[in-house]
């Protein structure tokens, strides 16, 4: 497993079954220092089906909350940016951060079928790394294939 001691990370992900606060701990466990944000404004059932039936509806609230998170992390310097799922966030977040913070690495990590959210076809072009669960989106956006992950408690021990 990779030494992550010192390194800043920047990480959003969409709140999903705790995933996020496991990865999050994991880094941290690795030496990372993390700083995580939920990819989306809000969690409501009305703000999800905004954002995928009508995204144009909810853009304002999006834009201000991805500003909101570039003043908050401006003065901080970050060794990553990862990103899973992406469904929400914007490219002129990631133009942005790219001017403020130029050495950073970006990762995207996408865990359902691009198909699905075709909106994150914007977003690829600014990452360094890209990487799918899905092995004909691997193949098709010219993107690293990784399975899906799962966390530790999940590890059959007695085999």
């Amino acid at each position: 497993m990779k030494n992550f001691q010192g390194k800043n990370i920047l990480f959003f992900s969409a709140a999903f079954f705790n995933y996020e606060k496991a990865i999050v701990e994991k880094l941290q466990n690795l030496g990372a220092n993390v700083d995580y944000f939920n990819e989306r404004p809000s969690d409501s059932t009305l703000a999800k089906g905004m954002i995928r039936v009508n995204r144009s509806l909810y853009k304002r609230k999006i834009q201000n909350y991805y500003q909101n998170i570039l003043d908050k992390t401006r003065e901080k310097m970050y060794d990553f940016l990862l990103i899973i799922k992406g469904e929400t966030v914007p490219d002129f977040f990631l133009k942005q951060f790219k001017i403020i913070h130029p050495k950073t690495k970006l990762i995207y990590y996408g865990y359902d079928p691009l198909s699905e959210y075709p909106e994150i076809l914007k977003i690829l072009p600014y990452f360094d790394k890209k990487l799918s669960f899905d092995r004909e989106d691997a193949v098709k956006f010219q993107m690293q294939f990784r399975p899906l992950f799962f966390i530790d408690e999940y590890i059959n021990k007695e085999n």
